[in-house]
């Protein structure tokens, strides 16, 4: 059975209305709304004791609503309140009332929506003015100018405040009470509310019948198309779950029904037939389920007004119209009509006006992988989203939709699609499932005229491969990324042309990458690396645009100040590279978790509004002049100014050592740790050779420290600390520099305005990566924001319902931070590593990494220090490794299974494809090299699981490597790559 996540998504948006509030107000006092705002961090309990399960934290002076008057529970009082998606109890000592906005009436059941709010509530208001001619726009779920005109017009006409908002009493008569018309005519709706206490019943529309019928086609109640009426069908569908949760079985939706069906024990409810029951008068047979068979005749109903005709044909005789969502009965089909009962008047009806059983419809079914279902959500009738507008883009490229590509999902796009589905041997459903978004987007399916094609426009996925001729959003950043990097001039357009082709060979040609004119994967990963741009306080000035077309920002530059002449105000529609750097700013601070993809809309308002009520400014969610001064200013304050840091904060190591050393038979080297480690790094920083911290774990740092004290004191220069530079260092005739340098106070944890990207370094980068690997997202913390680490980022994002960009901003830290924190999939809480890691190893800096010639200079040095580290930038991994063997590279062995297990997590087990790794030396010093896995020739170690050895292959010029062969260019090219990678890191 198919499941539709986008309408699950609906479904809990519903449920968390008032998901586990007990909202259990003294009976003697009666409901009352009033507005409120939070005077500190205020817990939102489950129940009205304080010690109950803590729903969410109310931030101070966030806005919020109070449902009920005080609750009493000992000497502490406690409001039920509404805060965002939950309702809960919170301290009377931590909420200030605005006692004007009180409402004497049981209006509770309505969450309050606004201008920039974007929710299901906003869809089914929309919906509801739009019956009653108020509305004239999709109900997209968005309350924009339109939206907020068509409730004025509504409250002007029914006499009520004129507020442009759909407050609570708006709301209860819209959906309650007699309302006027646009034309002033009464009049009344069949949308239904979208609040888990408003009843369900048989004739309601709407988003809410939408979420209802998606959950109970989940647990398989109901098996009808998911069309928004509460049909015959629907009303079945309940019964049978009212049935099986042991309620009154009445076909309404009520409050405890809607309460059970959207909580937690129905999410386990085991799949149960339901059957509505038959009329006498109409010996028909229900819908069969999926698995049964065909059988005639069946149980169905319209999906919109159509005509009943005498034949199977458009220009038959019209015998009666049938309304929509009424029941009919199907005695057989066809791929264009059905024959169909209704009212006892039989005939026939376009087969498309009808909702037809999957079973019954011819064609093939495509499948969905786990991979498909990652990568694509269902699109359901009357959804609203880029990834709809993006589909449409594609059924137009096919010549299937003529509409416009508006991100909206009516009949015109339910109609393009059969037809697509038609023309491909597919089942009719019209249902743009996940498998069948990622055939149309991916594949090569038959376009209108029968010609298997390539669509243009690309999916909304990431790490997608980019080539001439695709279009898109990711086209849009690549042209972004370009430019910024001084390769492409212009606007960026979405469609990679000759000109974008054209920048991205030079890119590569630059970069010492294959020159292809195509974004695989190292450009995509360079470009990343490269095109991160700071948020600069931008400093605005318009762009003339043509009437009725959303603004362009364009920033100035930064030494131009910020004045009514050259700011630009940001509204919903406005575009552009400054509205871009409004969404980083917002996101430093905490405020916005969604993409910086430059276009100012809801998500910005709301990120805007939060903005501007914590930083004592006029809340209009307009980025205007005083907005932005504020927002760019030193003195803006964050979101949770008020929060602890979010990592573990170092102690700080005081500045004076008692000055001891390890006893002088110890042996020290790069990988060690302990308190041996800590005394040989106080000496060395008494001697004015260390100027780290003093940590006890010997890294590059103090790798170097070591070799720079042999120099100076006639010792073999390699790096590890032995006997003999052990008793050199604890005798009083060791050489000192001139000038001891002061030692360097350890970096504290981020903050919760914290903002960690790609190519961050650090501490604050290791203990957010520990806290990746404890939940399973990563595999080693060396504190570089890599390629594996943005990955990782991005999958913990995904995976706990935030906007997946990489970018660890002040959102992503408290959820990753907190308990509620969701492990990677088959990870338990604290998992260990996949392969034991030296726990205090200190990667190297990126501005450590050397890039020096294997002859001159590398080839001496790994012959006097043949062990090495080998450390991987991409995944954080390090291993041993014993060079042997100096030819025209390195040959190599692992000294143990341990290594050779992360040897193979790096390069896979047994290939011959390099690998750019970072090589350790014991005195320090770092080199770019290229690695692979596969075992060959002469074996010196037994048990390490390595046949043979491998080979480390060191910069050298390219031809020299040409005259050895093409496999030593193949590790020429990946060092030139890892080269570009390292520079990029290391700015």
């Amino acid at each position: 059975m198919r499941k539709r996540f986008s309408l699950r998504i609906m479904v809990l948006a519903l449920a968390m209305l008032l998901a586990g509030a007990a909202l259990s107000a003294l009976a003697d006092e009666a409901p009352v709304l009033y507005e409120a705002t939070a005077t500190a961090a205020a817990k939102v309990y489950a129940n009205a004791d304080g010690n109950g399960r803590v729903l969410t934290t109310i931030p101070k002076s966030a806005a919020l609503y109070v449902t009920s008057r005080s609750v009493v529970n000992g000497s502490v009082g406690y409001y039920a309140v509404l805060y965002k998606n939950t309702r809960g109890f919170a301290a009377v000592s931590e909420i200030a009332l605005n006692l004007e906005s009180v409402k004497e009436n049981d209006e509770s059941i309505y969450v309050p929506v606004a201008y920039g709010d974007e929710r299901t509530e906003v869809a089914a208001v929309q919906e509801a003015l739009k019956q009653l001619g108020f509305y004239s726009g999709k109900a997209d779920g968005k309350f924009g100018s339109v939206t907020r005109q068509a409730v004025t017009a509504y409250q002007k006409a029914n006499g009520l405040k004129q507020t442009g908002a759909a407050d609570a009493t708006t709301q209860k008569k819209l959906f309650e009470g007699a309302s006027k018309n646009s034309k002033g005519k009464a009049a009344s709706i069949t949308t239904a509310a979208a609040s888990l206490d408003y009843t369900l019943r048989s004739g309601h529309t709407g988003p809410a019948v939408i979420a209802l019928q998606s959950k109970l086609k989940d647990l398989g109640y109901y098996k009808k198309a998911v069309d928004g009426q509460y049909g015959a069908g629907t009303v079945a569908a309940v019964k049978a779950f009212q049935k099986a949760k042991g309620l009154s079985q009445t076909g309404k939706a009520d409050s405890q029904t809607q309460r059970s069906l959207y909580g937690q024990e129905a999410a386990t409810v085991s799949y149960v037939s339901a059957t509505p029951t038959p009329k006498p008068a109409a010996a028909v047979t229900a819908a069969p389920t999926a698995s049964s068979a065909k059988t005639y005749p069946f149980t169905t109903h319209t999906l919109a007004a159509v005509n009943l005709r005498k034949y199977a044909s458009t220009s038959s005789l019209r015998l009666l119209t049938v309304p929509k969502g009424a029941e009919i009965s199907v005695a057989s089909l066809t791929s264009t009509f059905v024959k169909a009962t209704y009212k006892g008047t039989t005939g026939y009806i376009a087969i498309d006006y009808v909702s037809i059983p999957d079973q019954y419809l011819p064609g093939k079914t495509l499948k969905a992988t786990e991979n498909t279902l990652k990568k694509y959500a269902y699109l359901p009738a009357g959804s609203y989203s880029k990834a709809t507008a993006v589909f449409q883009e594609a059924l137009k490229e096919l010549g299937f939709f003529t509409g416009s590509a508006d991100g909206y999902f009516g009949a015109a796009s339910t109609s393009a699609l059969k037809a697509f589905q038609k023309q491909n041997g597919l089942k009719q459903d019209g249902i743009p499932s996940p498998e069948i978004q990622e055939f149309v987007l991916e594949g090569r399916p038959l376009n209108n005229k029968g010609k298997k094609t390539d669509v243009k426009i690309l999916p909304l996925i990431a790490d997608i491969d980019l080539v001439t001729g695709d279009k898109g959003e990711q086209v849009v950043d690549l042209q972004h990324q370009l430019i910024y990097l001084k390769f492409y001039t212009g606007q960026p357009t979405g469609t990679f042309d000759n000109a974008t082709y054209k920048a991205v060979k030079a890119f590569q040609q630059a970069h010492n990458l294959y020159v292809d004119g195509k974004v695989g994967a190292k450009t995509r990963q360079l470009l990343e690396l490269l095109a991160v741009t700071p948020t600069p306080a931008p400093m605005l000035t318009p762009t003339p645009i043509p009437a009725a077309q959303p603004a362009a920002a364009t920033p100035v530059p930064v030494s131009t100040p910020l004045t009514s002449k050259n700011v630009v105000v940001m509204r919903k529609g406005v575009k552009g590279e400054a509205v871009k750097q409004l969404q980083r700013r917002l996101m430093e601070l905490g405020y916005y978790t969604c993409s910086v993809d430059g276009v100012y809309d809801s998500d910005d308002i709301e990120a805007v509004k939060a903005f501007q009520r914590k930083n004592s400014l006029d809340v209009d969610g307009v980025a205007g002049l005083q907005t932005q001064i504020m927002l760019y200013s030193n003195q803006a304050v964050a979101a949770n100014e008020e929060a602890q840091p979010l990592l573990p904060v170092l102690t700080p190591v005081p500045t004076a050592y008692t000055i001891t050393v390890p006893p002088s038979d110890t042996t020290l080297r790069i990988g060690h740790s302990g308190n041996a480690v800590k005394a040989l790094q106080q000496r060395l920083a008494a001697l004015g050779y260390y100027t780290g911290k003093i940590d006890g774990s010997f890294g590059t740092g103090t790798a170097q420290a070591v070799t720079a004290f042999q120099k100076a004191n006639k010792l073999t220069a390699d790096g590890v600390a032995g006997p003999k530079t052990m008793s050199r260092l604890a005798s009083a005739s060791a050489v000192a520099v001139a000038t001891p340098k002061p030692t360097v106070t350890p970096t504290p944890a981020p903050a919760a305005s914290t903002v960690l990207r790609q190519g961050d370094k650090g501490d604050q980068v290791r203990a957010m990566q520990k806290r990746l690997v404890a939940l399973g997202y990563l595999k080693a913390a060396d504190g570089i924001y890599g390629i594996q680490t943005y990955n990782a980022v991005t999958a913990f994002q995904k995976r706990n319902g935030l906007k997946a960009d990489g970018v660890a901003g002040a959102m992503t830290l408290n959820r990753l931070n907190s308990t509620a924190a969701v492990a990677a999939a088959g990870t338990a809480a604290t998992p260990a590593p996949a392969v034991q890691q030296v726990a205090s190893f200190k990667a190297p800096s990126a501005s450590e990494v050397r890039n020096a010639n294997w002859y001159s200079e590398i080839r001496a040095r790994a012959k006097a220090m043949p062990n090495v580290v080998i450390y991987d930038p991409d995944t954080g991994l390090h291993f041993n490794l014993h060079m042997f063997s100096f030819g025209k590279h390195a040959d190599c062995e692992t000294p143990t299974a341990a290594d050779t297990a992360v040897l193979n997590q790096i390069c896979g087990v047994n290939k011959w494809t390099p690998h750019f790794v970072w090589v350790i030396f014991t005195d320090g010093r770092v080199y770019i090299a290229s690695i692979h896995s596969h075992g060959h020739g002469v074996d010196h170690t037994s048990g390490n699981d390595l046949e043979g050895h491998i080979c480390l292959h060191y910069p050298r010029v390219m031809t020299e490597a040409e005259a050895t062969g093409p496999y030593a260019v193949s590790h020429q090219k990946e060092i030139l790559f890892g080269w570009e990678v390292t520079q990029a890191l290391a700015r």
